[in-house]
């Protein structure tokens, strides 16, 4: 049989503690608070204190896998032949080409290996950002008929 029983309650600001002699029959109790880890106003709780560490470190988390996903994207468009694996050629593929533009092509006609490559990266880059304003390509299409 146990000489010594503890129970504790932790809260979010506190611990409770109690130590039982089951020998003596004494109980001795604690209780240690700590200040809430939000700055408090009087009209309502604030944010947490880590807050802004916290949004800095998604930040660089998002940042660092937006970067790897787009090296590891590249080294396999590069094995697949559609991006040059060049640097200096790879520079002027991406200063000279409108990926935008070439997406507009891309629906019309058929795009070589490096401009398709080229979409396949903007793709990757933005996903799912419309960066088009539809309403300006409608007025366009309708001028085209005429």
């Amino acid at each position: 049989m146990p000489r010594y029983i503890l129970g504790l309650d932790i809260g979010s600001n506190s611990v409770g503690s109690a130590w039982v002699d089951l020998e003596n029959g004494t109980v001795d109790m604690g209780v240690g608070v700590f200040p809430a880890g939000v700055d408090e106003a009087e009209d309502k709780r604030g944010e947490p204190r880590n807050a802004t560490r916290r949004m800095a470190r998604r930040t660089r988390i998002t940042l660092a896998r937006r970067a790897a996903r787009k090296r590891m994207l590249r080294s396999r468009l590069v094995q697949a032949g559609l991006l040059p694996g060049e640097p200096d050629v790879f520079h002027s593929l991406l200063e000279q080409t409108d990926p935008w533009e070439l997406r507009r092509r891309g629906l019309r006609e058929a795009l070589t290996p490096y401009e398709f490559g080229r979409i396949l990266l903007h793709l990757a880059q933005r996903r799912g950002a419309l960066g088009l304003h539809w309403a300006n390509e409608e007025s366009d299409e309708d001028s085209d008929d005429d």
